[in-house]
């Protein structure tokens, strides 16, 4: 599952790689929860990348968060879109946690793997969808 990150034409990287990608398009989910993989590895991976990698344990904290939202898209913020940006992580740190604790492991353990079969598990369980 692990491969050389997108770059963009400003080299910055996507935390998504082509193989997490395609594996999420190939997941034979809804699109509506494709999306949702999407934007929950996105931010996961995110939180990866501010834990300097690491695969363990919880994710950073409010302070780290922004010091790397600061490094990484500096020019493009303004100070009130660094804060809402900051909120919408505090959100999808919410989310990753729950789905983490689903499996009871650490959030920095979580896969693109796991993200497909809680979707696939909430999915079996209800017919309507009930995500963190």
């Amino acid at each position: 599952m692990y491969s050389k990150p997108l770059e963009d034409e400003k080299n910055r990287l996507n935390p998504l790689t082509v193989i997490d990608l395609q594996i999420i398009e190939d997941s034979r989910v809804s699109n509506f929860d494709k999306h949702y993989i999407r934007l929950m590895a996105h931010c996961l991976g995110c939180f990866k990348a501010m834990a300097d990698g690491s695969t363990m344990g919880p994710f950073p904290n409010q302070d780290i968060r922004l010091k790397w939202l600061q490094t990484q898209i500096q020019d493009l913020l303004d100070e009130s879109f660094l804060y809402e940006l900051l909120e919408q992580f505090v959100s999808a740190a919410n989310q990753l946690e729950q789905i983490a604790d689903y499996f009871k492991i650490s959030p920095l353990e979580l896969t693109v793997d796991y993200l497909i079969k809680f979707v696939r598990d909430v999915e079996k369980s209800s017919n309507t969808k009930k995500f963190p």
